[in-house]
C-alpha cells in the first residue's frame, strides 16, 4: 500500500452546455490538447525516468543536480530533502526504485503533480468545447496511429463523422463535407491525412516508449495506483470523464477507440 504523501488531484468540473459559458469560451481557433489517464501517465513516467540510459541523457537536462522539471516549491522540497539536497531527480529516483516501488511512486507523484493537475484542469475546463479535440499518446500506438490523426484533419477542417454527405450539383459523383463556407471533399481529408501520417512516421521513434520494458514485466503499477486510497478516486473520475470525451469523439470524428 502506498503512504499517504502528496495531496490527491483535484478533479472538479461542472456541468455546462455544448460551448456553454465562461467556462469553455475560446476565441480564435481550435485546440488540440494531449490528456492521458493519469493512472497511466504516471506509471509511464516512473518507468521512463528509471531507464538507464536516460539518467544522464541531455535530453533530461531538467533533473539534473537538483532539478525537478517544474515541480512546485513543496515538491521540491520534499523530493530533496530525501538526500540532503546532494542528488539528482533521476538518482535519487533510482535508487529509491530499487528498493521500493511504492516509494518511487510516491516520489514520481510527487513530482509530477504540477503537470497532471495542469493537464486534469484543462480537460474539466474543455470538457464540452467543440472546440477543443482531446486525445491521449494511446490514440497514437500502432495501427491507431492513421485513424487518429484522420480524425485531427477532419477535427481542423469541420468535417464530422457520420452521413451528412451532400451532393455539389445534379449528377456530380464527387461528394463533400461543408463547415462554414468551405467544402472538403472525402478524398481532400484523406489526402491530408496521408501527408500528416507519412511526416508523423518518419519521425517517430520509440525512445519514450516504457510499456515493455523487461524490468517491469510482470508489475501492474495503474492498479497499484488506482487502489491508492488518496489519489485512486480522482483518478477514476477523471478516466471516467476521459471516457466519455473519447466516446463522443469517436462518434463526431471517427476518433480510434482506445481501452483503458
Amino acid at each position: 500500500e502506498l503512504s499517504s504523501g502528496p495531496p490527491p488531484l483535484r478533479i472538479a468540473w461542472r456541468t455546462c452546455p455544448w460551448d456553454g459559458g465562461n467556462m469553455t469560451q475560446i476565441t480564435g481557433g481550435r485546440i488540440l490538447h494531449m490528456a492521458r489517464p493519469p493512472s497511466l501517465m504516471l506509471a509511464s513516467a516512473l518507468r521512463y525516468h528509471t531507464k538507464p540510459r536516460f539518467r544522464e541523457h541531455s535530453n533530461n537536462a531538467h533533473l539534473h543536480a537538483l532539478g525537478c522539471g517544474a515541480c512546485s516549491p513543496d515538491a521540491w522540497h520534499g523530493i530533496f530533502r530525501r538526500c540532503g539536497y546532494r542528488c539528482s531527480y533521476l538518482e535519487l529516483l533510482a535508487r529509491t526504485a530499487s528498493r521500493s516501488v511504492d516509494e518511487a511512486l510516491e516520489l514520481e507523484f510527487m513530482r509530477s503533480h504540477n503537470q497532471m493537475q495542469s493537464m486534469l484542469s484543462n480537460l474539466a475546463r474543455w470538457s464540452n468545447s467543440s472546440k477543443v479535440l482531446q486525445l491521449s499518446p494511446e490514440h497514437f500506438a500502432d495501427e491507431r496511429a492513421f485513424d487518429s490523426i484522420r480524425c485531427i484533419v477532419r477535427f481542423f477542417t469541420g468535417s464530422t463523422f457520420g452521413d451528412e454527405w451532400r451532393w455539389r450539383n445534379a449528377g456530380d459523383a464527387v461528394r463533400y463535407r461543408r463547415y462554414g463556407d468551405f467544402a472538403y471533399s472525402a478524398e481532400a481529408v484523406e489526402h491530408m491525412a496521408k501527408e500528416v501520417f507519412r511526416e508523423f512516421a518518419r519521425n517517430a521513434n520509440d525512445l519514450h516508449r516504457s510499456a515493455h520494458d523487461e524490468v517491469w514485466r510482470g508489475v501492474d503499477l495503474r492498479s497499484t495506483i488506482l487502489r491508492h486510497p488518496r489519489w485512486g478516486p480522482p483518478m477514476h473520475r477523471a478516466e471516467a470523464l476521459l471516457r466519455s470525451i473519447f466516446a463522443r469523439q469517436s462518434r463526431m470524428y471517427g476518433c480510434p477507440k482506445v481501452e483503458f
